[in-house]
């Protein structure tokens, strides 16, 4: 089931810190007021002082402000610079009081590219008789490639994958792509396909959507989080938030064991692991 970036970082955060999500009833360019959410007379006016303040639809979409006053009676935060439009009704935000958007974002993408996949990928033969072929350049540890087949017939009744009878790598300098070529041993008579490991894409933007099991990307975001808290926290919170990493990344190593694909790769007679 795919899940978007925002929904992510919106699960993240309720997991680690106060967060609120909602619409503002109306502001200016220096104010949110919200007060369905916000208003709590019997909250502390440095409640949201220093948090992020992400308008995340509407008016000033994407924008991002720190919070330099609360106003609990009122229910409204002042930022420390103006939008570029004022706060309406249009306008949905997050209130985030640990982490930045940008350092949730990082954290989602450092996780997504340790979670891995299992994918097959095409491979274009340019010559006849061509018996070594460019990998695609997210393949760049030998032991993600577990298999090479070669697809033959034509959709949808006659196509089939057989396993070529001998393959292996071999690396290559390159500026760019994968650091290996993949060399069989037979032209083939058919397409090649490489049955690999992938790991998941990073999210561009906030409606980007990734296949990658939520709970999964959630706990491993939630380690590199506490992670980068710990390094810059006050000598008195380091303990508790390297309690709180070791707690994710415990959860996360499970999660993997159920999600991650386990691979058995056929290694080649000659090659070199």
């Amino acid at each position: 089931m795919s899940i978007t970036r925002a929904a992510l970082r919106q699960a993240v955060a309720a997991r680690m810190m106060r967060t609120v999500v909602g619409a503002a009833g109306g502001g200016s360019t220096v104010a949110l007021a919200d007060p369905d959410r916000l208003q709590d007379s019997g909250a502390s006016d440095d409640l949201w002082t220093g948090a992020w303040l992400h308008i995340t639809a509407g008016a000033n979409a994407g924008e991002v402000r720190r919070v330099t006053a609360y106003d609990p009676t009122s229910g409204s935060v002042t930022v420390n610079r103006p939008f570029a439009q004022p706060i309406d009704t249009t306008s949905e935000y997050e209130l985030l009081r640990l982490l930045s958007p940008a350092e949730l974002h990082q954290a989602i993408d450092d996780t997504l590219a340790r979670c891995w996949r299992r994918t097959l990928a095409d491979l274009t033969s340019v010559a006849a008789g061509q018996r070594q072929f460019p990998l695609p350049a997210w393949v760049n540890r030998r032991q993600q490639v577990v298999e090479v087949w070669e697809r033959r017939g034509e959709p949808p009744r006659g196509e089939h994958l057989r396993a070529v009878d001998w393959w292996r790598l071999r690396r290559t300098p390159a500026a760019d792509g994968s650091p290996f070529r993949l060399e069989v041993g037979h032209a083939p008579g058919g397409r090649l396909v490489v049955e690999a490991l992938r790991p998941y894409e990073a999210l561009a933007t906030d409606q980007s959507v990734t296949e990658a099991p939520a709970d999964w990307v959630v706990a491993g975001a939630l380690a590199h989080a506490y992670r980068r808290l710990r390094r810059d926290a006050p000598a008195a919170d380091v303990g508790r938030y390297a309690a709180l990493q070791r707690e994710a990344a415990h959860e996360f190593q499970r999660l993997s064991r159920l999600y991650q694909p386990r691979a058995v790769r056929r290694v080649q007679l000659g090659e070199r692991l």
